[in-house]
C-alpha cells in the first residue's frame, strides 16, 4: 500500500508543476503581448515627438535625411582617422 501511496502522491505533483507551468505560459504570452503593445505604443508616440520637432525647426525630412547622413559620414571619417592614428 504505501508504493501506491507514494504514486499517488508523485502524479499529483507532477500534475500540479504540470498545471502550473501551463497557467505561467499563459502569463508569460499575455506579458509578451503587453509588451509589445507598450513597444508600438512607445515607438508611436517617440515618432510623433521626432515629427514635431523637425516641424518645429522648420526642416523638410530631406533635410532631415540629409542631416543624418553628413552626420553619419562625418562619424564614419572620425572613425577611420582614429583607426589610422592606432596603427
Amino acid at each position: 500500500m504505501d508504493g501506491y501511496r507514494k504514486e499517488v502522491t508523485v502524479n499529483k505533483r507532477l500534475e500540479k508543476l504540470r498545471a502550473g507551468l501551463a497557467k505561467d505560459r499563459i502569463r508569460n504570452e499575455q506579458l509578451q503581448a503587453r509588451m509589445k503593445e507598450r513597444t508600438e505604443k512607445i515607438r508611436e508616440l517617440e515618432n510623433t515627438e521626432i515629427i514635431g520637432i523637425v516641424r518645429e525647426i522648420g526642416m523638410t525630412p530631406e533635410q532631415l535625411a540629409e542631416h543624418f547622413d553628413n552626420l553619419f559620414r562625418q562619424k564614419k571619417e572620425r572613425e577611420e582617422a582614429i583607426s589610422r592614428e592606432e596603427t
